[in-house]
């Protein structure tokens, strides 16, 4: 493994849309190797884009639900190529996957990835109060 690739090797990604489990890109088909890690919530803005949400990271806003993950390195292609995060190759990509501190059930805190909003990009205009994606789009099914 590169080095790269080795420090992305189980690295914690911390989900709070889609890509929950149950959710309609759940992470058990996008990457099935990925491991449950643990329950946790960042501090940010979650926001309605129609099929799916954007967190945009504000350590002055409210809590947002969300799961972490213990993934692979040969997974996060895979996830990369759903949420589009910005890259030299793709500087208008819709995400920016960057690490942030997360706190878990029990208080303690630990730094993981999160793919949280490109405000350039996209529309952040629809606040989803609460901050649980999954809670939301469970209340407003048509």
């Amino acid at each position: 493994m590169s080095g790269a690739a080795d420090a992305m090797n189980n690295a914690l990604l911390f989900v709070y849309g889609t890509l929950r489990a149950g959710g309609s890109n759940d992470i058990a088909r996008i990457a099935p190797a990925a491991r449950h890690f643990a329950a946790a919530r960042v501090r940010g803005l979650l926001y309605d884009l129609g099929a799916y949400p954007a967190l945009q990271l504000d350590a002055s806003a409210g809590w947002v639900a969300g799961e972490l993950y213990a993934v692979p390195a040969h997974a996060w292609p895979a996830l990369d190529a759903l949420e589009e995060p910005v890259t030299a190759e793709r500087p208008n990509g819709d995400y920016f996957k960057l690490e942030a501190e997360v706190e878990l059930a029990d208080d303690s805190r630990r730094v993981v990835w999160i793919y949280a909003a490109n405000p350039a990009v996209l529309k952040l205009d629809h606040p989803i109060a609460g901050g649980d994606w999954m809670a939301y789009a469970a209340a407003n099914r048509k």
